[in-house]
């Protein structure tokens, strides 16, 4: 799987929002990066907020600067652990994998008067110390870090490809996902079933 060359680069405290820098890169269909417009080839201004316990509507990418003149916000964005999913965008399938040691997400791009724009993406990840990193994959395969866009006219074909980077990691809080504790109520059913057994094996005897 090809990666892009920029990484996500996230600090985790614990009870403490982590801060970072990063970037939006688009790509055109021949994997030529867009003019979006910026002062540099991406949009080094991006700030995130991104939960992967937390419901999606909380989870945000924004940016102060313009992509081809209009404001533009990612919203709604659901991460994903391991396995295989499938999302209609209404004007196609996306059908992505996520592997062990990667996080995927969906989330639905606003860009000027054009709303809820289905982007896909698939991050590596690893860690050193308390700093891990968000590699952006080609995760569908056409040689292109994000995926392929399908339901927006002037953007389809193109890839958003999100990404963190650098040591001055600020206004980005990553907050991995919790554990979810069994009810209460499913171990005192489990313990009236034992119940159960043992009378009806004394009524038997």
């Amino acid at each position: 799987m090809k990666k892009t060359a920029i990484a996500t680069a996230l600090l985790l405290a614990s009870g403490a929002a982590s801060a970072a820098t990063g970037e939006l890169c688009m790509f055109d269909a021949t994997g030529a990066v867009l003019d979006g417009g910026w002062a540099t080839s991406c949009d080094q201004s991006i700030t995130a907020s991104l939960s992967l316990s937390a419901d999606a509507s909380a989870n945000t990418i924004t940016s102060s600067e313009l992509l081809l003149g209009d404001r533009w916000t990612a919203h709604d964005i659901t991460t994903y652990t391991a396995g295989t999913y499938s999302v209609d965008t209404g004007a196609g399938m996306y059908n992505f994998t996520v592997a062990e040691g990667q996080v995927g997400a969906h989330m639905l791009l606003d860009w000027g008067l054009t709303s809820n724009i289905d982007v896909v993406n698939v991050w590596d990840v690893s860690s050193s110390g308390d700093i891990q990193t968000y590699t952006s994959t080609d995760w569908d395969g056409d040689g292109i870090p994000g995926g392929a866009m399908l339901d927006s006219g002037a953007l389809v074909g193109f890839s958003a490809s999100f990404n963190l980077e650098g040591s001055d990691l600020a206004n980005v809080n990553i907050t991995p996902p919790s554990a979810v504790p069994v009810p209460a109520a499913v171990w005192l059913f489990g313990s009236g079933l034992l119940g159960l057994v043992g009378v009806a094996r004394r009524k038997t005897v």
